[in-house]
């Protein structure tokens, strides 16, 4: 089950390439060949456009022992249990590559290929989740499944199914099933408005049923656990189903849900260092400032274009880094997996001349069905292919595995799974990092974001207010506008203690923090100091006009 281990820096550096040279690598290959591995993980009735031939039908009885129709989702990696928690995430970051980069993957023709990848999921999700408290989170058990070497058609292993119910509780699960079903919703919208509905009503009973009935799916499951545990707790997943609903509904109540149990819940006031199919705070803090600030995409894209406006460094322990460097960086991880490192292998199956040929993959190691009609056995599977030292029959295309070592060493071994098995989870960030990419092939001029004009300038007082409006919607027959005001210190020396009034403030206000005194807010805990040239922006939600700001200290 071992994956590439991608940092939340990493990550989301791979998402925020703007400043991209020629690189020699063609992205819009690599993206094709990214949604051709969803469809080589497909289980259940295959489609007449099925793209991945070597594939067949399978898994046709899932979840019938228990009365209930499983059949469809994806296998998780080289093997063939269906573990509905990093499928979850995987149909989340699916749908939030269709989300962020939707007109990148149109113009590559790749949107309907990855509408049909999310789809694949989501469509197996509904038929889990029959009940509104009730969610069938696995078929097939790893250890059973992994004493058995053979193709997916060929499957004798047990498929018992697993739930959780109020009784055995999964909020974890249950909440990152609500994340993926309201961020597909998004991503299926403008294309089928009834689909996008069903998901949304999923979501939200998905999100309530694993906030009332609170656990850790992997206490009422316990054969996930050795695979697939919920390490982190499910406080993350329930602030990150919030957020995605709230992104989905523009219902005031999830986001009031996260802004209240943030704290308590933890996660979005620190730096964090892992972004997973286990771990969603990272997720969940770019998530927010996405939906709080709406200036650009992702929080390391936020923060970049604060850095560059003023010129700013990030702070890090080893040192001062510029923002052009952050995403030099980005680059140089993307150019590393397809190829561009020591041992001039690309670890992205199928792209460029020198990839892995024995990836640790029951499907692509066995002769498929029109070759070899005769079914293979489990014993048969282990010594006639498993131990075989030919390269698979069939090529995994599209599937990023393990990857090197620390020394960036790497065998290529079928045996060798940390290394060379792929998995959902991994693959899913992928597609949208290449949309990304194949759309910038080189540096752009970066135009502004928005028309901003300055609200009012404080004579004698050396700080600017720029205001706008970033998002409208009507809740109950009232329009509520989404304010954003941007703070900057315009004169040459550094700002402290900065306390501002305000009047005719009625909605909810974020990004200061409130003094002892009515309707008077002061700087962030997180942002002591102003200097010079820095800016800072808050948001605000109300009807109505926008409020009056007033300076009343500063030193």
């Amino acid at each position: 089950m071992k994956s590439f281990q991608l940092s939340f820096l990493t990550f989301f550096l791979f998402l925020l390439s703007l400043n991209l040279a020629e690189a020699g690598f063609d992205y819009g290959e690599a993206l094709e060949k990214s949604l051709l591995f969803f469809e080589a993980q497909r289980s259940g009735k295959l489609p007449p456009d099925q793209r991945v031939e070597w594939r067949g039908d399978s898994g046709l009885r899932d979840g019938f022992e228990q009365g209930v129709n499983l059949v469809g989702g994806y296998y998780d990696s080289g093997d063939h249990v269906k573990f509905g928690f990093p499928m979850a995430y995987a149909v989340t970051m699916l749908s939030w590559g269709a989300i962020e980069f939707e007109k990148e993957m149109a113009a590559s023709n790749q949107l309907e290929h990855a509408l049909s990848a999310i789809r694949w999921g989501t469509d197996y999700f509904i038929r889990a989740h029959k009940q509104p408290n009730l969610l069938w989170a696995q078929v097939g058990d790893g250890d059973s499944d992994h004493g058995c070497w053979e193709r997916a058609e060929d499957m004798k292993t047990p498929r018992t199914a697993y739930k959780i119910d109020p009784e055995h509780p999964g909020s974890d699960i249950a909440g990152e099933t609500a994340a993926a079903m309201a961020a597909a919703s998004i991503a299926f919208r403008p294309y089928n408005s009834s689909y996008s509905n069903l998901l949304l009503l999923h979501a939200k009973q998905l999100f309530s049923f694993a906030d009332t009935f609170r656990g850790r799916y992997d206490d009422s499951i316990p054969v996930a656990r050795q695979y697939y545990p919920s390490s982190s707790g499910y406080s993350d997943e329930l602030l990150w189903a919030a957020a995605w609903l709230f992104e989905a509904t523009d219902d005031q109540y999830y986001l009031k849900y996260v802004v209240e149990n943030s704290e308590p819940m933890g996660g979005t006031g620190w730096a964090v260092r892992e972004f997973s199919w286990d771990n969603k705070y990272a997720g969940l803090q770019v998530l927010l400032s996405k939906v709080l600030m709406e200036g650009a995409a992702f929080l390391l894209a936020v923060y970049s274009d604060y850095l560059s406006m003023s010129n700013a460094k990030l702070s890090c322990p080893e040192g001062q880094i510029p923002s052009s460097d952050l995403l030099k960086f980005a680059q140089s991880q993307v150019d590393y997996i397809l190829g561009k490192n020591p041992m001039s292998m690309s670890y992205f199956v199928g792209y460029g001349p020198n990839y892995p040929t024995k990836v640790h993959h029951r499907g692509s190691s066995i002769e498929p069905k029109s070759m070899l009609p005769s079914p293979v056995g489990c014993v048969e599977g282990f010594h006639r292919w498993y131990d075989s030292k030919q390269s698979n029959p069939n090529v995994l295309i599209g599937a990023l595995v393990g990857g090197p070592d620390k020394n960036d060493g790497f065998s290529d071994d079928r045996s060798n799974y940390e290394q060379t098995e792929p998995s959902l989870a991994s693959n899913a960030p992928l597609v949208g990092v290449f949309a990304k990419l194949k759309s910038m092939p080189y540096a752009p001029e970066i135009a502004p974001k928005e028309l901003r004009k300055p609200q009012s300038t404080f004579h004698g007082v050396p700080v600017q207010f720029i205001h706008s409006i970033t998002n409208s919607w009507v809740s109950e027959g009232a329009t509520h506008y989404r304010h954003k005001v941007i703070v900057k210190n315009m004169s040459k020396k550094p700002i402290t203690e900065l306390r501002l009034s305000f009047e005719n403030l009625t909605g909810e206000l974020w990004g200061l923090s409130p003094s002892s005194e009515k309707n008077v807010y002061v700087l962030p805990s997180w942002l002591k100091v102003l200097h010079p040239g820095e800016e800072f922006s808050f948001v605000y939600i109300q009807g109505g006009p926008q409020a009056k700001v007033s300076i009343i200290g500063y030193h």
